[in-house]
């Protein structure tokens, strides 16, 4: 008689977004083998992009478009199958000094082309007063195809109000976007949001506002953020953060005493942002090290409640609020909060550059050198942005990338490899041949798919050829011989299978595989431990 041979397998998906593990299990008995692999539901995540849209970004648009184009094929790759939204808005809150229309931490819902007139600024890159202005409008006319962006009417829960949302979102395997609009498309669109900001960026205090936007039943935000769904926080900017205290914005006034400004400046700029919120020490060639303080008016380190620029904690308790409700709704300690910085640091591992700028003129404008540098383009340390985030880290990758970097795809957080996980493709025993007059091994199996969210079972056709049947959803093909995967050759198995879809499922699953099983092992598999 054949020996049983009984086998338990799991397999977890290493990624924080998603912490349910996939199940495999195998049961054998005489003549027969049945084979389950349970896969849970793809992970959720909700995105904010928030994107400095003052002039000193001009020169990184070209990057901007590419950047966008790369987050979009990664979370619309078809082979992972996630469960997203994701919003834009600028690092624009309204302040005295500044003049321009501040969203204060409204999605984004307009085309580019919409707004060419926010792509022209009367500032260069150091922010300083030119006599032909900054015109930006080809980087969006080349990169956005679409005057306008409708997302398709969705509800924000199940039987409830359907209508157009100020976000891109593909749930339960449904786009909301038109047919002749991509995610990539899309993105950049939303996501050009021009250069005619305010100088002094306040992305905090405008993720702060915008969350907030998120939990307001009267906003069009609202119900973006899901309890189920991890968040991803993306700031994308070439400075610091300037979030100031209402009560404090005298510090750009040059009837205010000025002990902020750079020295012998005669107006303000940046570097009133950079000196109100960060303290370096060392000789500056570079820094020892330079840290979020907070500083007064006078230009003294004081307690969080005293400084000028609003407190960290008012924007890490936020989070940090928002993670421990998530943790609660699913019942799980692991982190649902991410954090990070696309901006002026070293290199793809994120490495902090403080130095004083060598110009005279640079160091004025922004009150530190840059910290990363191209031919075309230049970033400045993030600071403040960086230190919010370092507080919501995801396992040991870094929390910052560098704005003047190539390479864009390791910046989205939360995206696992691939869903469903990657795991050999082996049906897990030795397979009769039902039909040995044959030179061919003849497969005898069958697989049924069972969702896990109503129960409802279903067996899974033969491919016809490398294509689905008509009618299917989806269908199975037994793979043998030279088209077996090398892994199961490996363990001695003599059959495989490639499960094809004519559209992707949302849902958990379980796929049960039951075949006739060899009298013969020995025989019929060699390898087989």
């Amino acid at each position: 008689m054949t020996p049983l041979r009984t086998r338990l397998v799991l397999v977890a998906t290493a990624t924080a977004c998603n912490v349910h593990p996939a199940r495999a299990t195998r049961l054998e008995r005489q003549g027969e083998v049945t084979q389950t692999i349970c896969v849970p539901p793809p992970p959720a995540v909700d995105v904010l992009l928030v994107v400095d849209d003052s002039a000193s970004m001009a020169d990184h648009l070209p990057d901007l478009v590419r950047a966008l184009d790369v987050w979009g094929r990664i979370y619309d790759a078809e082979n992972r199958v996630l469960d997203y939204r994701i919003a834009v808005t600028t690092a624009d809150v309204r302040q005295p000094w500044c003049d321009s229309a501040a969203e204060d931490g409204a999605f984004v819902t307009t085309s580019c082309r919409a707004r060419l007139g926010d792509f022209i600024a009367d500032a260069d890159a150091n922010e300083q007063p030119i006599d032909r202005a900054i015109d930006q409008r080809a980087v969006c006319t080349d990169a956005c195809g679409h005057g306008s962006i409708a997302t398709l009417p969705t509800a924000i829960e199940p039987g409830g109000e359907r209508r157009s949302r100020p976000w891109i979102e593909r749930h339960e395997g449904v786009l909301n976007l038109p047919d002749d609009l991509s995610v990539p498309e899309a993105l950049a669109c939303l996501g050009l949001v021009g250069v005619s900001g305010c100088t002094y960026e306040s992305p905090l205090e405008a993720t702060r506002l915008a969350l907030l936007r998120a939990q307001d039943p009267h906003d069009p935000a609202f119900g973006f953020l899901r309890p189920e769904a991890a968040l991803f926080v993306l700031f994308v900017g070439d400075e610091s953060d300037c979030s100031v205290r209402p009560e404090h914005a005298a510090i750009f006034d040059p009837d205010g005493g000025g002990a902020l400004w750079a020295d012998g400046a005669g107006a303000p700029s940046s570097a009133v942002c950079w000196n109100a919120g960060m303290r370096c020490t060392g000789p500056g060639d570079p820094y020892d090290h330079c840290d979020a303080t907070a500083i007064d008016a006078d230009g003294a380190e004081v307690d969080d409640d005293d400084g000028v620029l609003q407190p960290l904690s008012r924007y890490i308790e936020q989070l940090a609020v928002i993670e421990q409700d998530k943790q609660h709704a699913i019942t799980s300690d692991a982190q649902r909060v991410f954090v990070r910085v696309l901006g002026g640091v070293g290199g793809i591992d994120g490495a902090d550059v403080f130095a004083a700028a060598l110009d005279p003129i640079e160091q004025a404008s922004f009150g530190i050198g840059p910290g990363c540098t191209t031919a075309d383009a230049t970033a400045y340390p993030p600071g403040r942005t960086r230190a919010v985030a370092e507080a919501f880290p995801e396992g040991d990758t870094p929390t910052a990338y560098g704005l003047c970097e190539a390479d864009f795809a390791n910046v989205p957080a939360c995206v696992p490899g691939q869903w469903p996980p990657q795991r050999r493709r082996c049906v897990e025993t030795c397979v009769a041949d039902a039909d040995p007059s044959t030179d061919a091994l003849e497969v005898d199996c069958v697989m049924t798919e069972t969702r896990t969210d109503d129960g409802s079972t279903r067996t899974i056709p033969t491919c016809d050829g490398d294509e689905v049947p008509a009618g299917a959803e989806a269908c199975v093909r037994w793979t043998t011989g030279d088209e077996l995967e090398g892994s199961c050759v490996d363990e001695g198995f003599d059959v495989g299978y490639q499960l094809r879809r004519a559209v992707p499922i949302a849902e958990g699953f379980c796929l049960t595989i039951t075949c006739t099983a060899s009298q013969q092992p020995l025989l019929d598999c060699p390898g087989l431990p």
